[in-house]
């Protein structure tokens, strides 16, 4: 639930980007990925702030996102007040 909200929350936003799910048949997955301004970005998100979060190496090497974000219940509201304006 917590993801879902998130996600939710970073639709709302007015910043127009473009957006993605990534999973593997391997089951790796990347929360969320989007492209913006010719930037691609990866959000991994975590309820569990002590649970250590990891971004796929098959996504990086293939992908190598510009910027990667870890979000977890310690950090989610500093990242929409800083993401959705």
């Amino acid at each position: 639930m917590f993801e879902n909200f998130i996600i939710s929350e970073i639709q709302k936003s007015p910043h127009p980007r473009r957006q993605y799910f990534w999973r593997t048949t391997q089951q790796q997955e990347i929360d969320y990925v989007y492209q913006k301004d010719g930037m691609l970005g990866a959000i991994e998100i975590k309820w569990n702030e002590k649970k250590t979060p990891k971004i796929s190496k098959t996504f990086t090497e293939n992908y190598q996102p510009q910027k990667i974000t870890f979000i977890n219940r310690e950090n989610f509201f500093q990242f929409l007040l800083e993401n959705m304006f």
